[in-house]
Order: structure tokens, then C-alpha cells, then sequence
């Protein structure tokens, strides 16, 4: 999915592919892009008891891109 955003970002912004994703995954937290298993391991933690005090929330799997 990322291939094609910066792609289709570089035909608007004239930028060369990869500028875009490159500037994206320095500007997260994490300094690196999310992945599959993140995902896949915040919701075996949710399904664990160990989030059973847990109500009312929502939550971004996004590498920290949020609070840049």
C-alpha cells in the first residue's frame, strides 16, 4: 500500500519515489513503518487477560507518527 501512495505522492509533488515514504517512517516515534505483527500482537493482548481492566479506548498502530 505504501509503494503505491508514494508513488502516486511523487506524480503530485514532483518528489522522487521513496522521498515521501523515507520522510514518513523518519517522522515516526518508532523511526520505522508499522507492521502486520503489531497489529496482530496488540490484539492478542487485548484478547488476554491482561487487558481486562481496559474499557473506552482507542487506540493507532501507527509507529508514533501521531505525536511527532
Amino acid at each position: 500500500m505504501w509503494g503505491t501512495i508514494d508513488k502516486r505522492l511523487a506524480e503530485i509533488t514532483g518528489a522522487e519515489e521513496g522521498a515521501t515514504y523515507k520522510k514518513y517512517v523518519e517522522g515516526s516515534a518508532l523511526g520505522r513503518m508499522e507492521k502486520s505483527n503489531d497489529v496482530a500482537d496488540f490484539l492478542a493482548y487485548l484478547f488476554s487477560s491482561d487487558s481486562d481492566d481496559m474499557t473506552g479506548q482507542s487506540f493507532l498502530i501507527d509507529g508514533g507518527l501521531a505525536f511527532r
